[in-house]
């Protein structure tokens, strides 16, 4: 865990961001108070992990429990060689912090998500926005739209659908915007 804006002046993170400064209705002060909850660091979760930070946001939680094997490298950005069997959350962080981040403090979480939901619920109340790419089922996708719900916070959900008969499989996204 660490914030790398302590490293960097001021001025350097405003030409950081310079070219996302000049979109149209685009407010970076915002963007740098808000905090995202990332569950599952696999295929998608290292690619939202790698947006969130290098667009500036202020805190990101990634949550996993799985390691790395050698079959993830294809897909699973953050992860190298040297990373096989070794836990996914620290991996991901140590490669984000050397390589993607630029100000944002990368909370770290070995948890997992269906044994140790009171800690998941914990971290949702200092979220602003959960993605959710774990792929655990229907159960846990119940649960995490709920709390999003409950807390009135925006949910997007991530995933690949395996039809068991097809050989057709399905890469989906959905985003949860609970009503004010």
């Amino acid at each position: 865990m660490s914030n790398n804006e302590d490293e960097i002046g001021e001025n350097d993170m405003k030409y950081y961001f310079r070219r996302q400064m000049i979109i149209p209705d685009w407010d970076q002060e915002v963007l740098e108070t808000k905090t995202a909850l990332l569950l599952g660091a696999g295929g998608l979760g290292t690619g939202i992990s790698q947006a969130l930070c290098r667009l500036g946001i202020a805190k990101l939680y990634m949550v996993d429990i799985d390691v790395v094997d050698p079959h993830n490298l294809n897909r699973q950005t953050l992860y190298s060689k040297a990373h096989i069997d070794k836990n996914k959350v620290e991996s991901s962080v140590e490669t984000l912090e050397n390589l993607h981040n630029l100000r944002t403090e990368i909370i770290g979480e070995n948890v997992n998500v269906l044994t140790e939901w009171g800690r998941i619920v914990e971290m949702a109340k200092d979220s602003d926005v959960i993605f959710n790419g774990v792929d655990v089922g229907e159960y846990l996708d119940a649960a995490v739209q709920s709390l999003c719900v409950a807390l009135n916070i925006p949910l997007v959900v991530g995933g690949k659908n395996i039809k068991m008969n097809s050989k057709r499989n399905k890469i989906t996204s959905n985003l949860i915007i609970p009503n004010d």
